[in-house]
């Protein structure tokens, strides 16, 4: 995101959270940890990991899935964010009223962290998670995805009035939408290319509208697409700005 900071003309920093490293039993300890496993993949392990020694687990961390653990962690993260000139994360939101799975328990460590001034966060929304469980599965009817947008909006709105929230352009909180064409189709538009996107255009307004009422500000909104976002060779990029 590159809006340029007053004080020191320069772009804001973000970076994405991508949460899977806090312990987790269903992601950190198999998942991540089986990503890991390999000797020649431990330097990218995160720096609160530990070598246990053992051929068969040989990194470490929070397996009792302590979430005060994952306080502690996140606290040290803002400080060492902070001193490395990041000015904010971006958090992909995992919806808590379909439960949050435990990717979520990062961003509800750092929205409790008293030092959570000193690096904004701005959230990601999955756009194929919608009318879905926290998991992408079969697709819902476009009535459906447009209840849950709804009921997305309508838990996430409080998150953007937080002071710690991501402000760009004069006060607008910075929303970025993950897979935009997705989620279009998935509302009812065509999916042929150029064809209208008025379904995706109204969830927007939508968002628009019951972020102002709320006194939360217009959202600058960033459609983010990702290519072949499960490859090591490509990398979420933003391309839509509204």
């Amino acid at each position: 995101m590159y809006q340029s900071k007053p004080e020191s003309n320069r772009p804001l920093v973000g970076v994405i959270r991508w949460d899977g490293y806090n312990g987790s039993p269903v992601v950190t300890q198999k998942q991540e940890m089986g990503f890991l496993k390999p000797e020649k993949w431990h330097s990218r392990a995160p720096w609160f990991f530990r070598k246990t020694g053992d051929p068969a687990r040989p990194l470490e961390f929070n397996t009792k899935y302590d979430k005060k653990v994952i306080q502690e962690t996140t606290d040290e993260e803002i400080k060492y964010a902070a001193a490395a000139g990041i000015d904010y994360w971006a958090f992909c939101y995992y919806a808590k009223y379909k439960g949050g799975w435990q990717l979520r328990d990062n961003l509800e460590a750092y929205l409790a962290s008293p030092l959570k001034s000193r690096v904004k966060a701005s959230l990601i929304l999955l756009g194929n998670h919608v009318g879905t469980g926290l998991s992408p599965a079969a697709s819902a009817a476009p009535d459906a995805v447009r209840k849950d947008w709804e009921n997305l909006v309508n838990e996430i709105v409080p998150l953007l009035r937080d002071p710690s929230y991501q402000k760009v352009c004069d006060g607008r909180p910075l929303v970025y939408l993950m897979q935009p064409e997705d989620f279009s189709k998935s509302l009812g538009d065509p999916s042929e290319k150029g064809a209208s996107v008025e379904h995706l255009r109204s969830a927007v307004t939508y968002l628009r509208e019951r972020s102002q009422a709320a006194g939360a500000g217009d959202p600058y909104v960033v459609g983010m697409n990702s290519g072949g976002i499960w490859s090591a060779i490509s990398a979420p990029r933003t391309t839509t700005i509204w």
